[in-house]
């Protein structure tokens, strides 16, 4: 019992840190780009359990991708969002690979230009284009390991 009240307190600060950086930098905060690092590896554990199985909650993840799927943050009168279960799948997965580029960027691995950043418009858009330089063994590695 003591695991599972743990895992709760840390899914909560998790949220805690999510609203406190939303409301310091509006819902632009949640593009990867503007992620603090801990925020950014937060979403990118979750991402990973997300698709190991691992922790099907994920509510950091999930909430983000909700907002930006909104494009904006929530009033007090309007909490639904209609979204199908494939689109909502497929807007995860964008998400979460642009976090894991964002890693790897910071890490050194790659450069991405700004204007090749993602934006509000295309974060969740599966087609969106990718335009990196940088050392060809990390992308090529990261490229067969997304299999893209």
């Amino acid at each position: 019992m003591l695991v599972k009240e743990e895992e709760m307190n840390s899914k909560n600060i998790h949220i805690d840190l999510l609203n406190t950086h939303i409301n310091e930098c509006g819902i632009e905060g949640l593009l990867p780009q503007n992620l603090s690092a801990t925020l950014l590896k937060i979403i990118s554990v979750e991402f990973d359990d997300l698709q190991g199985k691992k922790d099907k909650s994920a509510t950091v993840i999930l909430n983000t991708v909700l907002l930006l799927a909104k494009g904006e943050l929530y009033s007090g009168d309007d909490k639904n969002i209609d979204i199908e279960a494939e689109e909502f799948i497929d807007q995860v997965s964008s998400y979460g690979l642009a976090i894991t580029v964002e890693e790897i960027r910071r890490a050194g691995l790659i450069d991405i230009s700004k204007n090749n950043l993602p934006t509000l418009s295309n974060i969740l858009d599966i087609n969106r284009d990718l335009i990196a330089t940088g050392n060809d063994g990390a992308i090529n590695s990261f490229m067969k390991d997304y299999k893209i």
